[in-house]
């Protein structure tokens, strides 16, 4: 099997987003690794809310472009919200790099890797998101799950960037959450902690009924002993029914 590497910037949304990189990948003939100069192929997992973790990206990738040099098999992949952003002037900056992959576009990381082991130097940031598919989840042993729920935000508030790099507010389907809850719980995780830049916002793009409340609800109903968390929340949509809930 081929060797990956994968480095994340950031917070839990990417930390999230490694865990599925690697269940993908290892269906595709990929194992991980955490020794960077063995990997065929490199990931940085990027993240723009400070200047200081895309400094920390651009210079990783300078690095790694130092070792294709020895090594042109090698495959590095410039993935997440620096990525969205900066897209094909990426390549200007890094002509290395092989994939632009943006945030919107993370399932659809197979079919592009083996695009890119045929060649090809791809651009992925459309703002249309890749259709989820039920996939593994490599997830790094611990006592918590992390379990995105929504992502994207409709707020602009004048000092973040995030709507511009995860795009508009959508939820994830219910049934997929769920079903990925009870199989964290099943492999010995005792807190599931659900994701997404607004969480609050969960459902508004669901039929209704279908919100934050509705879905702790679901899950609390889970057989076993638990904890639930969720982070981040946006204070004006916040709800009575989601505090009583």
């Amino acid at each position: 099997m081929k060797k990956v590497y994968i480095e994340t910037l950031g917070c839990q949304m990417n930390k999230s987003d490694a865990e599925r990189m690697f269940g993908m990948l290892e269906h595709i003939g990929y194992t991980q690794t955490e020794i960077p100069k063995e990997a065929d192929m490199l990931i940085i997992n990027t993240c723009s809310i400070r200047q200081l973790s895309e400094d920390k990206a651009y210079s990783a990738i300078g690095v790694w472009g130092k070792w294709k040099k020895k090594k042109p098999n090698l495959k590095i992949v410039f993935a997440g919200c620096v990525a969205q952003q900066a897209g094909k002037d990426l390549f200007k900056r890094a002509p290395y790099v092989d994939l632009v992959l943006g945030t919107q576009r993370l399932y659809e990381l197979p079919n592009l890797v083996k695009r890119i082991e045929e060649g090809e130097r791809i651009v992925s940031t459309e703002e249309k998101p890749y259709e989820e598919n039920e996939i593994q989840i490599n997830r790094v042993k611990s006592i918590n799950a992390w379990i995105p729920i929504m992502e994207g935000c409709n707020n602009f508030c004048s000092y973040c960037i995030v709507p511009y790099t995860r795009g508009r507010e959508r939820s994830r389907k219910p049934e997929l959450i769920i079903a990925e809850a009870k199989k964290a719980l099943s492999e010995g995780f005792k807190e599931i902690t659900l994701l997404g830049q607004n969480v609050d916002s969960y459902g508004k793009d669901l039929p209704e009924g279908h919100n934050l409340s509705w879905l702790l609800r679901q899950l609390n109903a889970i057989e076993g002993k638990f904890r639930i968390r969720f982070v981040t929340n946006y204070p004006p949509d916040i709800t009575d029914e989601l505090i009583d809930t």
